[in-house]
């Protein structure tokens, strides 16, 4: 623990390297941070290499990198015309079972929203372009916290321990989180059928490269709400995770969504809530209010949550439903808190 503890801080300064306004230098200074940051995670055995660095990965194929190319000029396009007009696409498709917040949203502007293969088929592009290719890099940080409790709590490779990953969307951080933990049964649940089965497809790819001759724990999918887990008994999970999900609920949902997590986690599980960094996350000591001026800004790519989220104090929420408040890990415009559900009383 002591070592994920000084990882901790070292993330906390690389996440303020040259306080100076934004402009290309500065994303590209920032990228650079994080990258470190990841290969130092490597190096120190947290997680494995992304297993997508492989060339034997499509991704190495250039035939699928010029597919996937043109798939992101073609919704960037569309993208950035509906946000200069503030006017985000028509959904064609209506769920009335689905809560309000969630149902007819197109959240940043994209094509279809979360409701179409189209999207759930560019969407990883899309982000990663985005973020100038750190996506990945700040998602991993989720590990670090896993890491410390399986250490702890499981068996080698995550064998006999069971995880919950709310709002999977295509799955691709679901097929690192088990490259790392193969003996782990896992279960992918999201509110779109569309990313579902982009998950599905992701994950029989990971088990095309990498789990093709080995033991694996079980995979599962499931359709549903993170704040109506409906289809997850009391006390059956040993870690959920969530990978940004929080800033697209109402400030209502995200509580019901701990009463959940609370619920179904064992004595003495783990929550990881991985998502954007809020207000006061980032505060050099020469420029101290810069960072909160600008971070609303990112609600105006259609998301109308995000500026209620960064105000939000989730160690209050923890706290509330009995999940203690355990680490924090930043990386660049993410950062990554875990919880602790208490342990069984012994005897």
């Amino acid at each position: 623990m002591g070592l994920l503890a000084s990882q901790v801080t070292g993330n906390q300064q690389a996440a303020q390297v040259a306080p100076v306004r934004w402009s290309s230098a500065r994303l590209i200074v920032e990228a650079m941070a994080t990258f470190k940051q990841d290969l130092a995670n490597i190096k120190a055995g947290v997680y494995k290499a992304p297993y997508d660095m492989s060339i034997s990965h499509r991704q190495s194929n250039p035939f699928f990198v010029a597919r996937k190319a043109a798939e992101f000029v073609r919704e960037a396009t569309g993208t950035l015309q509906r946000r200069a007009a503030q006017t985000p696409d028509d959904l064609w498709l209506d769920v009335p079972t689905q809560p309000q917040y969630y149902r007819k949203k197109t959240f940043h502007f994209q094509t279809d929203g979360w409701m179409s293969s189209r999207s759930a088929g560019v969407y990883e592009t899309s982000t990663e372009t985005l973020f100038l290719g750190r996506q990945d890099a700040m998602q991993r940080q989720t590990l670090v916290p896993l890491r410390a409790w399986m250490d702890e709590n499981a068996g080698p490779e995550g064998r006999g321990a069971s995880m919950l990953e709310l709002a999977c969307g295509t799955g691709r951080f679901g097929t690192f989180v088990r490259d790392n933990y193969p003996l782990a049964d896992l279960t992918l649940l999201d509110a779109s059928p569309f990313y579902l089965q982009a998950a599905r497809d992701n994950m029989r790819y990971w088990e095309s490269l990498r789990g093709s001759q080995r033991s694996l724990g079980r995979v599962s999918f499931v359709q549903g709400m993170a704040e109506q887990l409906t289809a997850v008994e009391d006390a059956s999970m040993d870690v959920v995770y969530s990978v940004y999900m929080f800033h697209e609920l109402p400030r209502e949902v995200r509580k019901q969504v701990f009463e959940e997590v609370a619920r179904v986690l064992k004595p003495g599980g783990v929550f990881v809530l991985t998502d954007s960094v809020q207000l006061g996350d980032r505060r050099p000591a020469n420029e101290p209010d810069f960072y909160d001026e600008v971070i609303g800004n990112f609600g105006n790519f259609n998301e109308p949550y995000y500026r209620d989220y960064i105000r939000h104090d989730f160690g209050e929420l923890g706290r509330a439903v009995g999940l203690t408040p355990e680490m924090k890990v930043q990386a660049s415009s993410t950062k990554v808190l875990s919880f602790l559900k208490a342990p069984a009383p012994s005897g």
